[in-house]
């Protein structure tokens, strides 16, 4: 018996190796070919014997001559395949807005409401240079290279890159869910960044902001923001049992976003700060103004669940 599987694993080795293009998919197989620059692999949910080998290269030799003639339908060939819709001769009709919607709807869901929020303005300048009743399929070369060249018109490399990745997401959409049959993603080439040196607040700076400061709650503020480096959400969302005075320590447990509920920290983790001592008078300060108020019932907002 065992000698019996042995002759037969040898001519499926023998046929593969006979049959190049064809490989082993698990229990099954699959057709290796070049379409369009892109590696495509493709499977066949049948058994792996030599028949089935033979009838695999057969097909994968008939691709590749209808692809040399400029023949080849991907969809008549694999009508279930992901790329079926990317390589389609046809695109599915819709618009720049519609796109949109769709686009937010299967990629954005677990995003921040402060990052969506940008993005929604990104998508008004996209939809202001190209026109959001254009049928995508209709885009042209000249439009994304239209609108990479107005984005990058008084604005740093930096916002430019934002703006112009947003739309090749877009664009990488389209194409991959066949509202589109040209590759235009490949014209959003980042700019080119020039790394900024940090520069941090002078003492100077800091002691003239504070003696701009009329009111003694803002000044702590002003203080604590700049002797921990805390980011502005957070500080905002501190309460006084997020503070250790007299270890010198906060721990940073929320953050309060555009939307003005409280959130996890961009990290999404708890994290604790070493204050220094200007920080910790401050704080000591502050409590004289506040710790003694009413307490209020906060509610924290979870992304994942909207509630």
């Amino acid at each position: 018996m065992g000698s019996g599987r042995d002759e037969l694993e040898e001519k499926i080795i023998l046929a593969l190796k006979n049959a190049p293009g064809v490989e082993r998919n698990g229990k099954g197989l699959r057709v290796v070919f070049h379409y369009n620059g892109i590696r495509c692999r493709e499977s066949f949910a049948i058994p792996v014997t030599v028949k089935n080998i033979k009838y695999c290269y057969e097909r994968l030799v008939a691709i590749k001559h209808l692809i040399a003639i400029n023949q080849f339908d991907y969809v008549q060939f694999f009508p279930n395949s992901k790329r079926a819709a990317m390589f389609s001769k046809t695109a599915v009709p819709i618009t720049l807005e519609k796109l949109w919607e769709l686009f937010k709807r299967h990629t954005l869901m677990d995003v921040k409401s402060s990052t969506l929020s940008a993005y929604e303005d990104m998508f008004h300048v996209i939809s202001g240079i190209i026109g959001k009743s254009k049928v995508v399929s209709q885009i042209t070369d000249k439009d994304v290279l239209d609108y990479r060249y107005i984005i990058r018109e008084g604005k740093s490399a930096t916002t430019a890159n934002v703006r112009l990745s947003i739309l090749k997401r877009l664009l990488i959409y389209a194409e991959e869910y066949g509202y589109m049959t040209k590759k235009l993603s490949k014209h959003c080439i980042r700019f080119k960044e020039r790394r900024r040196k940090p520069d941090p607040f002078t003492k100077s700076e800091i002691r003239r902001a504070l003696n701009c400061c009329n009111d003694a709650f803002h000044k702590c503020y002003l203080i604590v923001a700049v002797y921990t480096g805390m980011r502005t959400g957070e500080i905002c969302a501190l309460c006084w049992e997020d503070d250790d005075l007299d270890s010198a320590t906060i721990t940073v447990r929320s953050t309060i976003r555009q939307d003005q509920h409280l959130h996890a920290p961009k990290t999404g983790n708890e994290r604790i700060v070493n204050l220094l001592p200007p920080a910790v008078d401050a704080l000591r300060e502050m409590q004289s103004l506040t710790f003694m108020l009413a307490s209020a019932e906060v509610r924290f907002y979870d992304t994942a669940t909207n509630l």
